[in-house]
């Protein structure tokens, strides 16, 4: 059914009419309506705003909207991988504690083993577990950064 302006359309399956309507040669969907006087309305409200200079084109709206979702989406990502970030960063640096904690008990350990005596003498008990200190303390320092 056409109007002045606009074209409305019944869809018989669904029992909905789609509104149209033709503003300065260009066709602007308004969307579908349950009645069709809620359609003819929605051509003469479209008239009227165009007429007045308010008329934004549905299309318009629409792109706004997903414009909108878009950038609550990207910010709700951003929020997430900086916490991501930041979770990343605390376990590196329990990471680290802990290895120096380690560190710290392997060199009470090493100092403890230097003291005791045993079959070899003192110094070259000591010079052995230097060398094996040494060589941990690198693996623990290689492997966390420390």
């Amino acid at each position: 059914m056409k109007t002045e302006n606009g074209t409305i359309h019944h869809y018989i399956a669904s029992n909905r009419y789609r509104a149209r309507v033709m503003l300065d040669g260009v066709q602007h969907y308004l969307g579908t309506f349950k009645t069709r006087d809620a359609a003819a309305a929605a051509i003469e409200n479209a008239i009227f705003d165009y007429s007045a200079g308010q008329f934004t084109p549905p299309a318009l709206e629409r792109e706004q909207r997903r414009e909108a979702k878009l950038k609550t989406m990207a910010a709700r990502y951003y929020a997430r991988a900086a916490l991501k970030v930041q979770k990343a960063e605390e376990k590196k640096a329990a990471q680290k504690i802990a290895a120096a904690q380690a560190l710290e008990k392997m060199r009470a350990r090493i100092a403890a083993l230097a003291l005791k005596p045993k079959t070899k003498s003192r110094e070259a008990r000591a010079a052995a577990l230097r060398t094996l200190y040494e060589a941990t303390a690198r693996e623990y320092r290689d492997a966390y950064g420390v």
